[in-house]
This record gives structure tokens, sequence and C-alpha cells, in this order.
């Protein structure tokens, strides 16, 4: 466990700690701010994804009715909107699933030790 880097007179187990996580010393308003990052990041990309989602919407919808109940009735366009809006929200989120893990693991990666990563 001795880092040959730091001197013998910081060879403490919180100076090892503060060896291995370099973030250690952020500040709460600090961390606020990389959560804020992330969070506006995995959004862009649900967003984006939403957006390709709601042109797959209607395709899949038809194959999602055709292979479980055959026909469907729809009673309002309000309804027709609202499964399509919701399928385009799935849609979207399966598509940028990746960038939302890939978000959370940058966010939560700095704040384990070296042993737990």
């Amino acid at each position: 466990m001795n880092n040959p880097h730091l001197p013998l007179h910081s060879q403490r187990p919180e100076d090892d700690l503060d060896a291995q996580s370099p973030g250690l010393h952020m500040s709460f308003m600090q961390h606020l701010e990389d959560l804020r990052q992330a969070l506006w990041k995995s959004s862009a990309a649900i967003a984006a994804g939403m957006a390709g989602g709601w042109f797959l919407a209607p395709r899949v919808l038809e194959d999602l009715i055709q292979r479980t109940v055959r026909t469907a009735v729809v009673l309002s366009p309000f309804e027709a909107f609202n499964e399509r809006f919701k399928l385009t929200f799935i849609l979207g989120l399966s598509i940028a699933l990746p960038v939302v893990f890939w978000q959370a693991w940058s966010f939560i990666v700095p704040g384990l030790l070296q042993k737990e990563r």
C-alpha cells in the first residue's frame, strides 16, 4: 500500500486516500455542479432519442398490435397521441440508455477508492 512517489512522512492511510481520489476535496457545490451537468447531458440524450423515437413509434406500435391483439380500438384522438408519446418516451430512453449509464458512471467513479473501482 505504500506509494513510492510520496515521501515517507506522508505514508499515512488518510494521505493514501488523497492520492487515490483527487476529487475528494471538491466542495458540495462543485459536486452539485457535476451532478447538474450529468443530468443535463442525460436529458439531452433522452430528448434526442425521443426525436428519433417519434418517427419509429408508429411502426413499432403497429408491430406490437399485430403481434399481440391483432386489432386496436382508439376511442379519442388524444388517446392515440398519448399512446404514441408514451411509446416515444420508452424508445427515446432505450436509445439513450448507454449515454445515461455512462453519465451516471462518470459521476460515481471519482468518489470511489481505487480498490472499490
